[in-house]
């Protein structure tokens, strides 16, 4: 769905994209050192510690940051209920690395790893994005996986370029507003929804 999202985006610009999939953390300091041209979903406020970074001020999507279980013992409904489980996420979500103490935590590279670890009893609770939770769970045939309700976080997800790419920014907002104006965007995401 982000693939499409981006895709159209820059499209709608006038511009080519190639996508390429890294590794969270090491996505974003490649982006910020300008070996790739940009990272294209992250919570807002990044550019603080990433100073070579510009946020598209359009969001391409909203997460919704949960924990996922299978025993029906866990119960998560706050960031402090966290300190009371083994929890994993994947290195490089900063929203995670800011919020979550728990009693132990366990960082991956993939979400493939991440919900391995849970199927094989290996951590009480993994963190991701709501959809993507459910995805993997399909995928990997945890027909009990639990998502925990309520989301710890939901935040707007923005793209983010390099800064020699800074004549572009503002454009793809436009694009990205357009699309959310004539039903582009909605046509994209509705199947992702099962709508």
């Amino acid at each position: 769905m982000l693939d499409l999202i981006i895709k159209g985006a820059f499209g709608r610009a006038g511009l080519d994209v190639a996508l390429q999939q890294l590794p969270s953390e090491r996505g974003l300091v490649m982006a910020d050192a300008g070996q790739v041209d940009g990272d294209a979903n992250r919570i807002s406020g990044l550019e603080a510690a990433y100073p070579n970074l510009l946020r598209v001020p359009e969001s391409n999507m909203t997460y919704e940051f949960t924990a996922f279980a299978l025993r029906p013992d866990v119960s998560v409904r706050h960031w402090d209920d966290l300190r009371h489980y083994t929890v994993a996420y994947i290195i490089g979500w900063k929203i995670y690395d800011e919020n979550v103490r728990a009693s132990s935590t366990v960082k991956v590279a993939t979400p493939e790893n991440l919900f391995a670890l849970l199927r094989a009893g290996r951590v009480d609770v993994v963190l991701y994005y709501h959809l993507g939770g459910l995805h993997y769970g399909r995928k990997l045939g945890l027909d009990n996986l639990r998502a925990l309700d309520p989301p710890l976080a939901t935040r707007e997800m923005y793209m983010y370029l390099n800064r020699r790419h800074a004549d572009i920014v503002p454009r793809l907002a436009d694009a990205l507003r357009d699309m959310k104006k004539d039903g582009g965007y909605q046509s994209i995401v509705a199947p992702f929804l099962g709508r």
